[in-house]
């Protein structure tokens, strides 16, 4: 079997004790090999083992009623054999009842399980995170219990789910039981919980991120309320009723996009009227409709999960678990989330308490985002990009977005080409590359092996800009792309800004030498910049000749002459009565008996010794570096190049300066 899209826990009362299955495309079910709850397995959850995002990385990790303690166990091959994790949920209330995974805003990876914990005489730790799913740490302010009279109400965390507020700040929301009536709590770490307002006053059981009907981010829970068991949220911590929820409870909730991009809530839950109207679903995640064919069975039929992914056809699915009155029919799936049909093949005989996809359908980002390139032709073809190297890798990673294990990059239009005057060039046309295969991309979409692709200046390129787009999808948010590549002259310095090649400067008052660097470097072998030109020029004026005696030349001569302000000499060899050494530096002497100098005398001195403000830095006098700039030709133009000029004319609101009148 290929990876699984989704794992199936629950209670199986067959007498196989097989409480643990793995589809592909939700339909066919086989069994997972060992190591399974004693006694039911409650959720499961996709996510990853490390801060490195990486598919060999991505585990399984389910939660669920253990006798032996281990409540919280995880899958590093794909659900087939599980690990006990450390750290469960123990004592005399300890299980497991909800498992996600997800990223705080500081791209932290964390699980986050809740369950219950403890027992009366105890701090209930019914919130877990961790950051590999196997070793398991406490949070700060779970749900908790407490006692009335001489009874004992333990607390317990229900549901949990990693998504977005209304302004795409990572955050999770998590439900339960809490004797304080806190019984809904969101954290944006995941370690440190605080509580919502107007959370179910009985129990919360289902938690989902997704949005609403106008494309916004929404927040959907279910439970035991005295109003309503479906309640909706925009941003995790202020809650409001939905309409036509559950006549006794709602267990679980899931919001996904069916084959017409449509996006569609799904709620599961009981119903004591036995028609079956335990799925639901909905447009706006307000107002809600009975699905078809849901479990049946009166008060013993129920939905207990659902979850929304892909089968290994990509196309999107809904699961459902739960129990009818039989118990033979535990598992529906639905493609459009209304329609639903019952499955057995090898399904969780009894109950299915929790389904966990591969896929979270994702959300999608509101604002466009834009990655801009430049590359540049020399004078001998070939093209550079930015920092001067030949690279031509265009990456299209968003900066400070975590990857995931779903991370998927899709082409979604080809380049296109325009002059810097706006005007199109049909007959010229980049083009791009998938990174990973070098395969020219030839239509979208085009799934990309990789998340960077090489772009191709082909032929004779013109100067320009080209654009396409792409789309980035993670565990949670979609996100449209649009690379904009420009296509600059050789980056001399001199050329007037080619984005505005088609305008024209109408007021000039100065202009500057410009200098060809085109094949010129320093005397250490590295190219020669604008940056050492500016650099030379600093030098030069450090030296502040202006400030000399001003001597003639005669007087400059006559001084040298003497040994005045002549800079002391070096001898390069020796000779004595018994010893002569021609060449005492060891220099190289080329064919005509000249000694050769190895190098060039690099004068250099730091900012501080002439009181240049600003950062210490080295400022050097590069010999072969030339002058340029040093005294700035300043040239005045007639006629109509001077800076434009605006007066008040007749016909313009208003009056001139100085007048008064009527507007009319």
């Amino acid at each position: 079997m290929s990876y699984p899209n989704f794992i199936q826990v629950g209670s199986d009362v067959s007498g196989t004790s097989y409480n643990t299955k793995l589809s592909l495309n939700g339909i066919f079910w086989i069994d997972s090999s060992n190591n399974q709850f004693t006694s039911s397995g409650q959720d499961v959850a996709y996510g990853t083992s490390d801060t490195t995002i990486n598919p060999i990385n991505c585990i399984w990790v389910m939660v669920g009623i253990d006798t032996s303690g281990n409540s919280i166990k995880y899958s590093d091959n794909e659900g087939v054999t599980w690990q006990d994790a450390s750290n469960c949920f123990s004592g005399f209330y300890g299980d497991g009842r909800g498992i996600c995974w997800g990223n705080d805003n500081n791209n932290n990876y964390r699980w986050i399980a809740v369950g219950g914990d403890g027992d009366p005489a105890s701090t209930s730790n019914t919130i877990k995170y961790s950051s590999d799913g196997n070793i398991w740490q406490n949070a700060i302010n779970p749900f908790q219990g407490g006692t009335s009279g001489s009874l004992y109400y333990p607390g317990r965390g229900s549901g949990v789910d990693w998504g977005v507020d209304i302004n795409f700040n990572y955050m999770w929301v998590t439900v339960g039981t809490d004797f304080s009536g806190n019984n809904i709590k969101y954290s944006y770490d995941g370690i440190t919980w605080l509580n919502a307002n107007d959370s179910f006053s009985t129990s919360g059981y289902g938690i989902a991120n997704g949005l609403d009907i106008n494309g916004k981010p929404l927040w959907v829970a279910v439970g035991n309320d005295s109003i309503s068991n479906i309640k909706y949220s925009n941003n995790g911590i202020t809650w409001s009723n939905a309409n036509n929820s559950f006549s006794l409870y709602g267990n679980g909730v899931s919001w996904g996009i069916d084959n017409s991009g449509v996006g569609i809530w799904v709620a599961v839950g009981n119903d004591s009227t036995g028609s079956g109207n335990t799925i639901k679903y909905s447009y706006n995640g307000l107002d809600w409709s009975n699905a078809n064919n849901g479990f049946t069975g009166g008060s013993t039929g129920s939905g207990h999960t659902v979850a929304w992914g892909k089968d290994n056809n990509n196309n999107p699915i809904w699961i459902a678990g739960g129990s009818d009155n039989y118990r033979d029919i535990t598992t529906k799936y639905s493609y459009n989330g209304i329609q639903w049909i019952d499955t057995s093949n090898n399904t969780i005989v009894g109950t299915v308490f929790g389904v966990g996809s591969r896929y979270k359908s994702p959300l999608e980002y509101p604002n466009k985002l834009i990655i801009t390139r430049a590359f540049y032709l020399l004078n001998d073809g070939t093209i550079v990009n930015e920092f001067g190297n030949t690279d031509t890798t265009i990456s299209l990673e968003i900066p400070n977005q975590p990857p995931t294990c779903n991370n998927n990059y899709v082409i979604t239009s080809l380049p296109n080409f325009q002059l810097y005057d706006g005007s199109t060039m049909s007959s010229y046309t980049p083009s791009i590359k998938d990174s990973v295969n070098n395969n020219t991309i030839m239509s979208v979409p085009y799934d990309l092996s990789g998340n960077s692709v090489n772009f191709v200046w082909a032929g004779s390129p013109y100067f320009g800009k080209s654009e396409f787009s792409f789309k980035l999808t993670t565990n949670i948010i979609t996100y449209q792309g649009e690379v904009i590549v420009y296509l600059y002259d050789k980056p001399n310095g001199c050329q007037w800004n080619p984005a505005l090649a088609n305008l024209t400067t109408i007021w000039s008052r100065a202009s500057d030498d410009c200098v060809d660097l085109s094949g010129a470097v320093l005397p250490n072998g590295q190219p020669m910049t604008y940056d050492d030109l500016s650099e030379k020029r600093k030098a030069v004026i450090f030296q502040y000749k202006n400030n000399g005696a001003g001597f003639s030349k005669k007087q400059h001569y006559s001084r040298l002459a003497r040994g005045l302000g002549r800079q002391r000499g070096q001898t390069f060899a020796t000779q004595s009565q018994s010893y002569t050494n021609p060449n005492t530096h060891n220099l190289v002497v080329d064919n005509s008996a000249v000694l050769l100098c190895p190098g060039v005398t690099i004068n250099s001195a730091l900012t501080n010794e002439n009181d240049t403000p600003g950062p210490l830095r080295r400022i050097t006098n590069y010999p072969t570096v030339p002058l340029t700039n040093y005294i700035v030709r300043r040239t005045y133009l007639a006629g109509g190049t001077k800076w434009p000029q605006y007066a008040w004319a007749p016909g313009m609101l208003g009056f001139p300066i100085g007048k008064a009148g009527h507007n009319k």
